[in-house]
């Protein structure tokens, strides 16, 4: 997996860098930073990184969203839901339509 694809499945979960890279696993005051180095190429992509990435990408939008909130405490905390009433991002991408990336 390339940096634009990880930026792009992060865009479509609507999701700050720092809320995806702590759905991602990471951990401490830098995670931020490590998310920009990772899309902007400057990092390697691990296989278990992409695969956790491709996993919240075709999980559910209630799913997606139920997750990262875990790693988040709140899902106002980062993650950007687009209804009010429900708290819940749609799908940004209809998964008929394949990945947002090329793999």
């Amino acid at each position: 997996m390339t940096g634009s694809e990880l930026r792009r499945i992060r865009n479509s979960l609507e999701l700050s860098r720092v809320a995806f890279g702590r759905a991602l696993g990471y951990r401490g005051e830098n995670v931020d930073r490590m998310i920009r180095r990772l899309e902007a190429g400057e990092r390697k992509i691990t296989e278990e990184v992409a695969e956790i990435a491709r996993k919240l990408w075709l999980a559910p939008a209630r799913e997606r969203t139920a997750r990262a909130s875990r790693y988040l405490g709140t899902s106002s905390e980062g993650a950007r839901p687009r209804s009010p009433e429900d708290g819940v991002a749609p799908a940004a991408v209809h998964h008929d339509r394949g990945l947002p990336f090329g793999g």
